[in-house]
């Protein structure tokens, strides 16, 4: 390895290459290498790291592509999960890992807590500026799978309905957009699989109509409650009871009460 002390510089060396690196180690295929304004790092012979003249810091990859105009970029081509790892073993009731990204007047925390922070909770924070400061919590996901959105706690909601709980304290709503010839939709599935939807509550924006279908195998009913208390039920056959859970018994349509049954009134 050519060596020379420059007056400027200090050491200078050759630029060297991936299997025979200017700077190594004791086992001489693995150091730094170098090429015009670019510095380069090699284990067993192969380039790993790349520090090139605009700053831009390639892991792995060695073609120097843009991705998306990234700073640093990690690339590993393998059958297996290529992966960035943050690590916190710290067990304490504020420790956590964490990554922020930043842009001018704004920042997010991409944040795992630790079994005393958080209960190990996935959590998504913005305006994050230091320890002190972990910002304000837009979203979490719970170990169990549960998603909160603006709150800590989706636990605390009802278990037939928490798994996905939108929380505000003034006007709270969810929009499905869909083509103006298009439906709208919310499945009820009973089974992994496309089959199995034995629910289906639709807008359809052609028709302009609001459909709900059942698919309950037979004993298909909708039953509309107040207060757990049943008011409204069509059953299967198109029979409909009002305070009444048996319309069948009585023909297609039976309206049951003490007070006056059916008022029409005209003006």
């Amino acid at each position: 390895m050519a060596v020379s002390i420059h007056g400027n510089n200090g050491v200078v060396t050759t630029n060297g290459t991936a299997a025979a690196p200017s700077l190594a180690a004791p086992d001489t295929d693995t150091g730094l290498y170098f090429d015009t304004n670019t510095i380069k790092a090699t284990t067993a012979g192969s380039e790993r790291l790349r520090i090139k003249s605009d700053g831009v810091v390639n892991i792995g990859d060695r073609a120097d592509n843009s991705w998306i105009d990234s700073t640093l970029k990690v690339r590993k081509d393998q059958n297996a999960v290529t992966k960035i790892a943050v690590r916190n073993e710290d067990q304490g009731s504020s420790a956590s890992a964490a990554i922020v990204v930043n842009s001018y007047g704004n920042s997010w925390m991409f944040d795992c807590g630790s079994a005393a922070k958080n209960s190990n909770a996935l959590t998504i924070r913005v305006d994050a500026t230091a320890s002190s400061n972990q910002g304000t919590e837009k979203l979490r996901i719970t170990t169990s799978g549960k998603i909160g959105i603006g709150l800590a706690n989706p636990d605390i909601y009802s278990a037939d309905a928490d798994n996905l709980i939108l929380r505000s304290t003034s006007g709270t709503g969810m929009t499905i957009r869909s083509g103006n010839t298009s439906k709208g939709s919310i499945f009820f599935a009973s089974a992994d699989n496309s089959t199995s939807n034995e629910g289906i509550y639709q807008y359809d924006h052609n028709d302009k109509a609001f459909i709900f279908n059942n698919y309950g195998g037979g004993a298909e009913k909708f039953i509309y409650k107040i207060q757990s208390n049943e008011k409204f039920r069509i059953d299967s056959s198109g029979n409909v009871g009002v305070n009444n859970t048996n319309p069948a018994a009585y023909g297609k349509f039976v309206v049951n009460g003490t007070a006056n049954i059916i008022s029409l009134n005209a003006s």
